[in-house]
């Protein structure tokens, strides 16, 4: 496979285990803690999370903190993908009020970032998600954004 092929197939199995996991956390705890994928150089996906013990911090200050250690992986060049998921509240097109959204931010070493975004409402125990939508992102973890 070439390059664009292969980081196509890691966002998508990047995004595959982010959205069922974030999926089973919002239908079990109604929340998701932000958390993050690696896809090693051997094509290993390694999903990783901060161990919080008792303190909880701010879900932000746990992005920021998940962030610096795949940028880490990602100088020594152990990792050619990421992914960071976490629960938001967005603006979407066309309405009026925010929508709770599953929010994954998508990174690669040979593909340009991706920021994919699907709305939903959580009652009674049960999900229902809205129409998935994707657009660019800025990088984080590798250096140099490819165009």
């Amino acid at each position: 496979m070439i390059d664009k092929e292969i980081a196509k197939a890691d966002f998508e199995a990047i995004w595959d285990w982010c959205q069922r996991f974030a999926r089973e956390a919002l239908v079990d705890f109604g929340e998701i803690y932000p958390f993050a994928v690696n896809i090693n150089i051997h094509g290993e996906i390694i999903p990783f999370a901060i161990d919080m013990e008792e303190r909880v911090p701010k879900a932000n200050d746990v992005i920021e903190i998940l962030i610096r250690a795949a940028k880490n992986e990602a100088r020594q060049e152990r990792i050619r993908a990421f992914g960071i998921c976490f629960d938001a509240t967005v603006n979407l097109p066309g309405q009026t009020e925010r929508s709770d959204a599953i929010v994954c931010r998508l990174e690669h070493r040979d593909a340009d970032p991706l920021e994919i975004v699907l709305p939903y409402a959580l009652e009674d125990g049960w999900l229902d998600c809205g129409k998935l939508q994707a657009g660019p992102a800025r990088s984080r973890v590798f250096e140099t954004e490819l165009h």
